[in-house]
């Protein structure tokens, strides 16, 4: 259960920054709250289960805040886009 509510925040996580950093639909006030769930969802699963691959979380989440201030190439934001897209659809696959 709690695995499906991940993928789902995944997913809604992944569609929110697409739509501040594509279309600029979506305040930054909004996507805060974003960055944050997922840096401390990452080091969770880290520091707790030692699950290296988490740390790709935390790194989105900060690529997230830091898209805040800074402008990344598209490429760099549909890479997370997508690596949202993908936990969020094998969470809630598996």
């Amino acid at each position: 259960m709690i695995v499906k509510l991940l993928g789902i925040l995944d997913l809604l996580s992944a569609g929110l920054f697409f739509l501040f950093a594509f279309l600029n639909w979506i305040p930054g006030v909004f996507i805060i709250p974003v960055a944050l769930y997922l840096i401390f969802k990452g080091m969770a699963f880290v520091l707790l289960s030692n699950y290296i691959i988490s740390g790709l979380d935390v790194i989105a989440g900060i690529i997230i805040f830091i898209s805040l201030d800074i402008v990344f190439p598209p490429i760099l934001i549909l890479i997370v886009v997508v690596y949202l897209l993908q936990k969020g659809a094998f969470s809630l696959l598996g």
